[in-house]
């Protein structure tokens, strides 16, 4: 769980740092934002008290512009955080941060909905290949993936200091599209709306 949980974390980090330099910020993790006093407001941070989770995202959402925004990679700079310690706590978890999606501006919500499901098709276009005995095309797609993905993936990497191995990035690139599937389908069950 705690290796899933800094693969995952891994993804969604380099999602909103590389949205920020490409001038579109949409999201901030509260422990990693400093905010310059003269950008802020008293109002501010109450514009979305009546939701469980998300106002660090949905301020930066508001407040910022691809001019008064950037990112700090300096390792001496980034804050940890524990991952839950049970599938159940981070099944919650997650559930309480996917609710706040439907808040993001609706271009983020494309471009990260487009990113998503280009993750579930790929997986399905391997599945479909597979079943249909094209094993020489499966093996030459996800050849051609790995090649296109393993350059990025070492520099970002060691950019962000990411911890998994290699060998584990296969099985996770996997699971991250059955994530996908399953938390847009467990945020359309209602829950409480609780911290």
């Amino acid at each position: 769980l705690s290796k899933w949980c800094h693969f995952e974390s891994w993804i969604v980090g380099i999602q909103y740092l590389s949205y920020t330099l490409a001038g579109m910020p949409y999201m901030g993790v509260g422990r990693n934002i400093s905010y310059d006093k003269s950008i802020l407001n008293e109002d501010v941070f109450n514009n979305y008290n009546y939701l469980a989770s998300g106002d660090d995202d949905l301020t930066v959402m508001q407040l910022s512009n691809s001019e008064n925004t950037t990112i700090c990679l300096i390792k001496d700079s980034f804050v940890s955080t524990q991952a839950p310690k049970t599938w159940k706590a981070y099944l919650k978890q997650k559930r309480r941060h996917y609710s706040t999606a439907h808040v993001y501006n609706k271009h983020h919500q494309f471009l990260l909905g487009l990113f998503s499901t280009s993750q579930v098709l790929f997986f399905c276009l391997i599945l479909a290949l597979a079943l249909h005995g094209l094993w020489h095309i499966l093996v030459l797609s996800y050849l051609f993936r790995l090649i296109a993905l393993l350059p990025v993936v070492i520099k970002l990497k060691s950019r962000l200091s990411a911890k998994f191995s290699y060998l584990s990035l296969l099985f996770f690139d996997l699971l991250l599209a059955f994530h996908y599937i399953f938390f847009s389908l467990a945020v359309l069950i209602p829950q409480k709306k609780s911290w």
